[in-house]
């Protein structure tokens, strides 16, 4: 799926992130070339305890991890 929309749209992996509540989020993030972020809400909390690779970015909810990729950016 990743690679799909990479093709399709034309994607910057470089300045493109991975955002989930669930370690195969993070996992698909970084397996494929992907910063990520996990929002803690939903399972997050519960997955951030069995990740072997912490994201690039953990914040609470979407809306603090969108600020903090943000914030990356410049």
């Amino acid at each position: 799926m990743i690679d799909a929309a990479i093709n399709e749209f034309d994607i910057d992996l470089e300045r493109s992130w991975m955002v989930g509540d669930k370690k195969s989020d993070v996992e698909l993030g970084q397996n494929s070339g992907l910063k990520s972020a996990l929002v803690l809400t939903g399972y997050g909390q519960q997955h951030k305890n069995i990740l072997e690779n912490l994201p690039e970015v953990i914040e609470a909810d979407l809306g603090e991890a969108v600020k903090r990729i943000i914030e990356s950016l410049s």
